[in-house]
């Protein structure tokens, strides 16, 4: 290891491991609500148990984002209807509307927002492996294993690894990132043996990659694992061998992190460990004028969110941004990305960087020369149309007609399927609403937008930019 990259994770980790003063409290507050739960579900049913998992369970956690998993154990009599009321119920009694946040997973969960930290209580089955009744089931399995398993090293490798991946906008296993879990960068470094191993290991990955920590499928083949899977990314789960921990990773962030590991390595610095100071000062005058001239075209679709849980509302904005971009390309507009920020309460907004934002002709194909019947009624249709801007005319023997489009801009486009019955009909019933007072925004509007606070700019500079800031260092 060179001095450099040495001393950078040495002073990353003196940032982002939790102190003693940082430790009690967060200690003092989890504490506090198991205290508090126990005595509510020893009530409901004795066999009720309650339980810490997660990041500070096993101490793999940092002082950035801090997160708390209690975990309401049922007994297996009850339904998940039951043990989602029950537990969203309980906990809502006790710390009030205001301070719970509604979730949902396989089924729903309850966030409580305290002033520094959140405490996600979940509520789970208390079975044997491999009898799992709900996904979360898993998660006090996941716990023992890296309990037992992990030394001081492999802990603050862990930690190391989810800021990196947090800086690379790469971490978290929800729909809206469709990144790393926690669990499974805590896997990598325990099958590298340490955070630098995994990231000189990805930063030359090749696919499909296999990770099996424990050896569960040794006895079968890359691609029968493959098949099963459905996957070239697979980690198997230690404590459920017919489980892909990777599963959620999409092949865009299995990339970007791999060349980020790539561009750490290069120029190792306290930047990926920070997460702030993402974007150099010249960035917004640079999109600004980039887009002034009509170089960059960049469009967005405002509205407000719907009410749905998280992981719900993300599926469905990420299937409305595939409707966008395939209507856009039956109308001949080249997305070359998209993407949609949301605070999934006030403000949703879809992005689409354009190749070309105005077409003002199509060139349309008609039949072959010798079919006779056919181009005479393509010749009777389109030779006194006023949409018809030059032809008919035959090339490579077939005939062809430039036409005037209907929907000449991008902008006219997205005003029209967002107003149309059809686009309105493939959505979400509870997003209908939303898109009837849709507002288009573009060019200098949209980056006067992208910038009306902190909370925007960090995601929709990245966007606009059309880079991430690691990049840079590659070269």
């Amino acid at each position: 290891m060179s001095d450099a990259l040495s001393s950078v994770v040495d002073q990353a980790l003196r940032i982002i491991k939790p102190n003693e003063d940082l430790r009690k409290k967060v200690s003092q507050t989890v504490e506090t609500v198991i205290r508090d739960l126990r005595e509510i579900f020893s009530k409901i049913d004795q066999r009720i148990e309650v339980e810490l998992e997660g990041s500070i369970a096993k101490d793999t956690w940092t002082s950035k984002d801090i997160d708390a998993d209690v975990f309401v154990l049922f007994p297996k009599d009850y339904s998940k209807d039951e043990i989602g009321k029950i537990t969203i119920n309980s906990v809502v009694s006790k710390y009030g509307k205001e301070k719970c946040l509604l979730r949902y997973a396989e089924h729903p969960y309850v966030t409580i927002n305290f002033e520094f930290m959140d405490v996600d209580v979940v509520p789970c089955y208390k079975v044997e492996p491999p009898n799992w009744l709900s996904a979360t089931d898993r998660s006090v399995y996941h716990t023992r294993f890296v309990k037992s398993r992990f030394d001081d090293k492999l802990k603050d490798s862990s930690r190391l690894l989810k800021v990196f991946l947090k800086s690379i906008d790469a971490y978290g296993a929800e729909i809206k990132i469709g990144g790393f879990s926690g669990f499974l960068c805590e896997l990598l470094v325990y099958n590298y043996g340490g955070f630098l191993e995994t990231i000189k290991a990805f930063s030359e990955v090749k696919l499909p990659l296999i990770i099996d920590p424990t050896r569960k499928v040794a006895h079968l083949d890359k691609k029968t694992l493959v098949e099963t899977f459905g996957s070239d990314f697979i980690v198997i789960d230690p404590v459920d061998p017919e489980r892909n921990v990777a599963a959620a990773v999409t092949k865009e962030n299995f990339w970007k992190f791999s060349w980020a590991c790539r561009s750490f390595l290069k120029r190792p610095s306290l930047s990926y460990f920070k997460l702030e100071g993402f974007f150099e000062s010249s960035s917004l005058e640079e999109i600004t004028n980039a887009i002034s001239s009509g170089d960059l075209k960049i469009y967005g679709i405002l509205v407000k969110p719907w009410k749905a849980p998280p992981d719900v509302l993300w599926g469905q904005i990420k299937r409305i941004l595939k409707r966008v971009e395939s209507e856009a390309k039956q109308n001949d507009f080249n997305v070359i990305r998209s993407d949609a920020w949301s605070d999934e309460v006030k403000e949703l907004l879809f992005l689409f960087v354009l190749e070309d934002d105005k077409i003002e002709a199509k060139e349309q194909l008609g039949p072959k020369t010798y079919d006779y019947e056919n181009a005479e009624k393509f010749i009777r249709k389109h030779l006194s149309d006023k949409n018809t801007l030059f032809g008919p005319f035959i090339k490579d023997e077939r005939w062809h007609v430039l036409k005037k489009r209907t929907l000449t801009t991008f902008s006219d486009m997205l005003a029209f399927i967002v107003s149309d019955d059809k686009f309105l009909s493939s959505l979400p019933q509870e997003a209908v609403s939303s898109f009837k007072s849709f507002k288009v925004l573009k060019g200098i509007d949209l980056v006067r937008y992208a910038t009306s606070s902190e909370d925007k700019k960090k995601v929709l500079m990245r966007f606009l930019s059309g880079k991430d800031w690691w990049i840079k260092n590659i070269v």
